[in-house]
C-alpha cells in the first residue's frame, strides 16, 4: 500500500476478457494496517471463442503490486 492511502482501505481485483467482466473472477481484501501484505486470487473457467485480451483490473489506486503471477489452463474445445 502506498504512503497516503487511507486505512482501512479495500482493494478489489477482477478479470475481464475483451473488455467484459468474467463472472466470478473477483477477489477483495480490506487492508487495516500500513505495510500489510495480502494475496488475492480467484479460479474461474471462462469461454474464449478466439484470440482476445485477458486483463486483471484493480478498482482503486494507491497500491503497490509485487510478485504477480497469472496462470491460464486450456480446458479443451467447446
Amino acid at each position: 500500500m502506498e504512503t497516503g492511502t487511507a486505512i482501512p482501505s479495500t482493494l478489489t481485483l477482477r478479470a475481464e476478457f475483451n473488455g467484459a467482466n468474467i463472472s466470478g473472477a473477483v477477489s477483495t481484501h480490506t487492508f487495516t494496517a500500513t505495510g500489510e501484505v495480502a494475496n488475492l486470487f480467484f479460479s474461474v473457467p471462462f469461454r474464449a471463442t478466439g484470440p482476445g485480451t485477458l486483463r486483471i483490473v484493480a478498482d482503486a489506486a494507491g497500491y503497490t503490486y509485487q510478485d504477480i503471477a497469472l496462470t491460464v489452463f486450456r480446458l479443451g474445445d467447446a
